[in-house]
């Protein structure tokens, strides 16, 4: 079976795709997300994503995480996904319509050759659940303001992004019982109307590089408390991606990139071991 191992930005995941061929979509792929995500015993990566056929757009995107999760959405998996279904027909198709868990969504795609030099998505605006609303963590109050793009995200802005803040408090509010289908959190400092910087710890992986769908929450969390406009760079570990907040057309715009790291081939199914999985 052959995959495809891509990252937007550091955050990287692995691919296979179902369309175009007769083979039959996994049977178990939560089993699949836990060997093949691993860094050791595995391949590596932040996820594990499906290509699978689908009627009403070109394809239907399943995401899996690395302990074996669905998860709804993910924006650079959303893009890379749609990237690697265009580059593998040979075609140029600039626009590429992707079905989820939280709905049909489109990509869309500029050129340089053969390669894809841009991309983007448009989503709709997040739901806003609750704002600034105090979490006690011990004896640190930290500040959530929680939106979901039909994947649940808790904002914190701070000043410290420090290991000692971020390591020791994000995985604890991914599972604080305010969010019974546990939450991604975002780590935000704002350094000006136009740019801030972040970390994103996503449920059921831990910290990634970069995280598309994050930014989005980080911006419209950061819009709607007034700290910055709604054309904003965000600044993460693997990189920088652009967020434009539509606010009156009801658009979360995200630029973010597509890369190919190599492609490769799993033998069989002797590949999910007992100790693996």
């Amino acid at each position: 079976m052959k995959f495809t191992k891509m990252h937007s930005y550091g955050n990287d995941y692995v691919y296979i795709d179902f369309t175009g061929h007769s083979l039959p979509v996994l049977d178990a792929p939560e089993r699949y997300a836990l060997c093949l995500c691993h860094r050791h015993f595995g391949i590596g990566g932040d996820g594990l994503v499906l290509l699978c056929p689908c009627e009403g757009a070109d394809f239907l995107m399943r995401i899996f995480d690395p302990d074996g999760t669905e998860a709804e959405l993910c924006g650079n998996a959303l893009q890379c996904s749609a990237v690697l279904f265009a580059l593998s027909r040979g075609e140029r198709q600039e626009r590429v319509t992707v079905m989820t868990k939280a709905g049909k969504r489109e990509v869309s795609i500029e050129y340089d050759g053969d390669e894809a030099a841009r991309v983007w998505v448009s989503l709709p605006s997040p739901r806003l659940l609750f704002s600034q609303r105090k979490i006690l963590l011990g004896e640190t109050f930290f500040q959530a303001t929680f939106l979901s793009f039909g994947n649940p995200h808790c904002v914190v802005f701070t000043e410290d992004l420090s290991d000692e803040n971020f390591l020791a408090h994000a995985p604890l509010l991914e599972k604080h019982p305010l969010f019974p289908q546990r939450a991604n959190v975002e780590f935000v400092k704002i350094l000006s109307r136009s740019q801030l910087q972040m970390r994103t710890w996503e449920r059921g992986c831990g910290e990634t590089l970069s995280c598309s769908t994050g930014t989005g929450a980080a911006v419209v969390a950061a819009c709607l408390q007034g700290l910055t406009d709604e054309d904003v760079y965000a600044m993460q570990p693997g990189g920088t991606i652009r967020c434009l907040w539509e606010r009156k057309k009801g658009v979360v715009r995200l630029y973010s990139q597509a890369k190919i790291i190599f492609w490769g081939e799993i033998p069989d199914d002797s590949i999910i071991t007992e100790k693996q999985a």
